[in-house]
């Protein structure tokens, strides 16, 4: 019988939710699946009811400003250098040399030139040869307008004014400092935008609670989707599985990266160079750069016609599937 052995990285879930996605249609065509991971994302996919063989951990760390850190044993003068990213540019050639004998590698993103995470691949010109662009390995997501009208009346919102979303994602010591200052830059902004916050606080209380002008702020947001769905910008950290979602919704983004963490600050890159949005960096960020930015976006449509056209070249790729078929003709 086929078996696949499946690997993902343990910090957070996104990896380990792509991946479980791919593993349950191939179990469901008969396939046997087999797990190793650590931390958070060994404990999901046991609870979801997966074979998972809990490994060494790769730790990380984060200061008290939110900022992202490898543990490394650096003297400290070393520690004010930016490491983190000479450390992922090393780690990326290494893996490079590794996937030199793979005989396809699939790259869950747009192909060129519209490849948001491009900065973890192109740098590795020995595999440039392998790599297919299969699609963002997410759900795609449908929302139906019933569904928003809902949620639109339960928050008292006006759809003909403009709506934004600021979904907060990452370890509690990278969300509060974020979330304080994008509290403060939402009271200065003009009085007809409304605007939603979700802290993404695991197990926090799923009731939103009104806060400054035509605002709602929720601990955790059972409602992501279809607010993702109504909103006409969303403010995101810089992960891959965020901003996939955001495009295929269609809507221009500021995306505001962890500090030091190189895919995130990669990713943010990209997104403004395409130009389906802008990128603020978290050191020393102020609330009115966040308050100018909204404003920026919302007052210039060809960010949203920038994203709605990345929109209706994802629709055309289905990473899920694309993946799913690649696997099943090895088997």
């Amino acid at each position: 019988m086929a078996k696949a052995y499946f690997t993902p990285y343990g910090v957070g879930l996104g990896h380990a939710s792509r991946l479980m996605m791919v593993a349950q249609k191939l179990q469901n065509s008969g396939v046997i699946i087999r797990f190793s991971s650590f931390g958070e994302a060994a404990l999901y996919l046991s609870m979801q009811g997966y074979e998972c063989v809990t490994v060494p951990p790769v730790e990380f760390a984060w200061s008290i400003e939110g900022e992202f850190s490898i543990k490394l044993l650096l003297s400290p003068r070393l520690r004010e250098f930016r490491i983190a990213r000479l450390c992922e540019k090393i780690t990326g050639e290494i893996l490079g040399g590794m996937w030199t004998v793979a005989d396809r590698i699939l790259v869950p993103d747009l192909p060129p030139p519209y490849t948001i995470a491009g900065h973890n691949i192109w740098d590795t010109s020995s595999v440039l040869a392998k790599l297919e662009y299969v699609g963002f390995t997410v759900p795609k997501l449908y929302v139906t307008q019933e569904q928003i009208s809902k949620v639109a009346q339960y928050l008292g919102l006006d759809r003909s004014k403009p709506i934004v979303f600021i979904h907060v994602s990452g370890p509690i010591q990278t969300r509060m400092p974020f979330i304080r200052t994008a509290i403060e830059a939402c009271k200065s902004l003009r009085q007809e935008i409304q605007y939603i916050i979700s802290e993404g606080r695991p197990k926090g209380d799923l009731e939103p609670k009104k806060i400054a002008g035509s605002g709602w702020y929720y601990e955790w947001c059972p409602l992501r989707d279809e607010i993702f769905a109504m909103s006409n910008l969303l403010v995101l950290r810089g992960g891959h599985v965020a901003i996939s979602q955001a495009i295929q919704f269609g809507k221009p983004i500021i995306t505001i990266p962890i500090e030091n963490h190189g895919e995130q600050l990669g990713n943010s890159e990209k997104i403004a160079e395409i130009g389906i949005g802008v990128t603020l960096k978290t050191k020393q960020l102020k609330a009115n750069q966040i308050t100018d930015a909204i404003h920026k976006i919302l007052d210039d449509s060809r960010y949203q016609k920038k994203a709605y056209e990345l929109m209706k070249l994802a629709e055309k790729l289905d990473g899920i599937d694309n993946v799913v078929k690649i696997v099943r003709s090895y088997l």
